[in-house]
């Protein structure tokens, strides 16, 4: 028995899979954890571990882990498409690794300043960041295999950028532009031409599907609410102290928990 055990105390669980419809807890799984994050695609769910500088492969049937790789920088951000899991680690460096979990393909550097990555319809961009403020923000696309730039795309001077994220053939980020206003930059995924904001994929909350709403209800609850009519129709909690991320895939939501470190400030980027 653990230390923790002896005492009466339970240990926190790294990540955490719920129903989708109950939100009842289903499993607690040991990968991830502090500062980790969480993507799906195809029959994989995959988790990085800052921590233990670690990318997790997930059956979603079976919910355990099939394989483990070991990265070479610390993990930033982790997306997902059929051609398996694209991680951004420090120092601007982004590897893919293969649909089975088993090797690292590839791995490129960055121009510096990339903050996030996104991988949908095969097409992988990430979102930089640069210069004093008003930062340039830009995205930048990528070849979906061998992670090489194709181009930069400018959006704009901001304070603030995030909120990357890409759906129906489109890839979008928030952005304040003009000062004081917030507006989601669009662009054709496959084409990199801007698209007029009306857009942008909307979901709020966790995801939206079926006119259904999953949101985080404070830091361990969540809600899956009706669009229509605002009823809430199911609520459930998961173990430990924070959730960070989430992601709603094959009938279950998946999420990180979030431990902040001793000194670390009360906020996420």
């Amino acid at each position: 028995m653990s230390l923790l055990g002896r005492i009466g105390l339970t240990s926190v669980p790294d990540a955490v899979v719920l129903d989708a419809a109950s939100l009842e807890c289903l499993a607690e799984l040991e990968v991830g954890g502090s500062r980790g994050d969480v993507a799906a695609a195809g029959d994989a769910v995959w988790f990085t571990t800052r921590k233990a500088r670690s990318l997790s492969r997930i059956d979603p049937v079976s919910r355990t882990e099939t394989r483990r790789l070991e990265l070479p920088e610390r993990p930033v951000a982790v997306a997902a498409d059929r051609l398996g899991a694209v991680v951004l680690c420090e120092g601007d460096l982004l590897v893919r690794a293969s649909p089975d979990g088993s090797v690292l393909d590839s791995r490129e550097r960055l121009p510096e300043g990339v903050i996030d990555v996104v991988a949908d319809g095969g097409a992988v961009w990430a979102l930089r960041v640069t210069g004093d403020m008003p930062f340039h923000v830009s995205l930048l696309s990528l070849d979906p295999i061998s992670l090489l730039l194709r181009c930069e795309v400018p959006l704009c001077r901001s304070r603030f950028a995030a909120g990357l994220r890409a759906s129906d053939g489109m890839v979008c980020a928030l952005v304040e532009d003009p000062p004081g206003s917030m507006r989601s930059a669009v662009l054709d995924i496959a084409t990199g031409e801007p698209l007029p904001e009306e857009r942008a994929p909307s979901a709020r909350g966790i995801a939206e599907r079926d006119g259904v709403r999953w949101i985080q209800d404070g830091d361990r609850r969540f809600k899956r609410i009706d669009i229509a009519s605002g009823r809430t129709l199911a609520e459930g909690a998961a173990p430990g102290p924070e959730v960070g991320s989430v992601v709603l895939a094959h009938g279950c939501l998946w999420a990180c928990n979030f431990r902040r470190q001793r000194g670390e400030p009360q906020h996420m980027h």
